[in-house]
């Protein structure tokens, strides 16, 4: 029972206040997607003004440091690519098989090698 009244209560307030907004905003609607609209084209010249149009006529603030070499890292650095170099070039010179061609072949190309040696000699 105290829950209905409580229910009631309620709605009978959120009636008050509800109502009376939805129907100012479905006479004003227009108003406020107008509105809307040009605080929308307001924000994006600002954004456009921000950055397309007010960096073309400002001078870039260019900041010059010198750079300072830390030698035993450089020769590090060199060591470690002389060392990927020698390592790539026995990578290539490495004969790898192909996976993907079938067992079948592999044994006529190896016959046919023998075959070929044993003529020759």
């Amino acid at each position: 029972m105290l829950k209905d009244i409580n229910l009631e209560l309620i709605k009978n307030q959120a009636d008050k206040f509800i109502m009376p907004f939805l129907a100012f905003l479905k006479k004003y609607v227009e108003a406020f997607l107008i509105m809307i609209f040009l605080l929308m084209v307001i924000f994006w010249g600002y954004v456009f003004y921000i950055y397309a149009y007010n960096p073309v006529f400002t001078d870039p603030k260019v900041v010059v440091t010198t750079l300072k070499v830390n030698d035993k890292m450089l020769k590090i650095v060199v060591d470690d690519v002389k060392e990927r170099e020698k390592r790539r070039v026995t990578i290539q010179l490495i004969d790898v098989k192909n996976p993907f061609q079938d067992a079948t072949e592999n044994i006529t190309k190896i016959e046919t090698a023998t075959s070929t040696t044993s003529v020759i000699r």
